[in-house]
């Protein structure tokens, strides 16, 4: 198995599609997959910038940054 680590952002949209994508993942049976939200690494929409603080990243062989978006002005927003 894969071990993945999906990283939400810390507001309520962000637990939440962290949490879909976990269990998405998950049902496949081929990924062993983790999530990472927290209030101070992953506040805003730049943790990506500070991957390298995310304890233990180096275990994952594969990770994830999902955010939800609801109702986009346009597609380019």
């Amino acid at each position: 198995m894969s071990k993945v680590l999906v990283v939400g952002h810390s507001d309520a949209d962000g637990h939440v599609i962290a949490e879909q994508t976990r269990r998405n993942l998950s049902r496949t049976g081929i990924f062993d997959v983790s999530t990472f939200v927290d209030a101070k690494l992953t506040q805003g929409h730049r943790s990506w910038l500070t991957v390298e603080e995310i304890p233990a990243i180096d275990s994952f062989e594969l990770v994830v940054f999902v955010d939800l978006m609801f109702s986009p002005v346009s597609f380019a927003e």
